[in-house]
């Protein structure tokens, strides 16, 4: 790979929860995994409610994205420190039932 060729990035995890995005950046960064988020300023353009909680855009998501070569590395961390975490998202048919 020459020098002007960037290393390609894949996305290896999605959430329109606004508290798990620091979980996530933070185990991929104490991983020393390097990672982009893309829509993560969509996220933060809404305010708080009056109880604190900070509110999304519906429909709103981050994507986190590492090096191709590091997916695997990241998908398992992921998997194994984020799962007690996470919420499942429901996809739009699991939402209207």
């Amino acid at each position: 790979m020459t020098d002007h060729e960037a290393t390609p990035y894949v996305t290896v995890f999605e959430t329109s929860q606004v508290n798990v995005i620091p979980l996530i950046k933070s185990l991929l960064q104490s991983a020393e995994i390097p990672f982009n988020t893309v829509g993560e300023a969509m996220m933060n353009l809404f305010p708080s409610d009056l109880l604190g909680r900070v509110m999304s855009k519906p429909g709103a998501e981050v994507s986190f994205m590492v090096p191709e070569d590091r997916a695997e590395e990241a998908l398992q961390l992921l998997d194994s420190q984020a799962s007690d975490f996470v919420e499942p998202e429901l996809d739009d048919s699991e939402a209207e039932t």
